[in-house]
């Protein structure tokens, strides 16, 4: 079976026509001073390592990447699973149960956190519990897959073993 295609290909609007005929301008900034958002991402925002005022050279680096927060997301996340985990172990309650209340603890709140966040602070203070929405969605499925990877695993050496008793 081949790709799929499209009669004539496919063929966007690139609007070429606009400009063709004009001569390209370099803008240069008129006062020598320079300013650059670090924050243009979901992400966190970037950590400047120059100050106001300090002259730049072409090719230095200004800021450094605040790639921190993912990693206090994955942690608060995998916390989460564990406690709900062994809280439902701790109060007998059945596997199923378990592996239920550990993936309910380790996902909630990412919701709530963005929106309190969006309400009472700063919107930049929102950015963990988006980056938490989207990183329990990929987490809780590894863990359910992990999960149902290994009930199969069993139920496949169960059934060995009953064809063994039968034999």
């Amino acid at each position: 079976m081949g790709l799929a295609t499209f009669r004539g290909g496919v063929h966007p609007f690139e609007g070429k026509e606009l400009s063709m005929d004009r001569a390209v301008t370099v803008l240069k900034p008129t006062s020598g001073e320079m300013v650059y958002p670090l924050s243009q991402h979901i992400g966190a925002p970037a950590k400047a390592i120059v100050k106001v005022g300090d002259e730049v050279l072409v090719g230095q680096k200004i800021a450094e990447a605040g790639g921190l927060i993912f990693g206090v997301v994955m942690l608060h996340n995998c916390i989460g699973y564990l406690l709900g985990f062994f809280a439902a172990k701790f109060i007998k309650l059945p596997y199923d149960a378990q592996k239920t209340l550990a993936i309910e603890v380790g996902m909630q709140n990412s919701g709530l956190a963005a929106g309190l966040a969006m309400k009472y602070f700063d919107p930049i203070s929102a950015v963990p519990g988006a980056i938490f929405s989207v990183w329990h969605n990929i987490s809780g499925s590894l863990l359910a897959s992990y999960w149902a990877a290994k009930a199969a695993k069993e139920e496949r050496h169960g059934q060995e073993g009953q064809d063994k008793q039968a034999v």
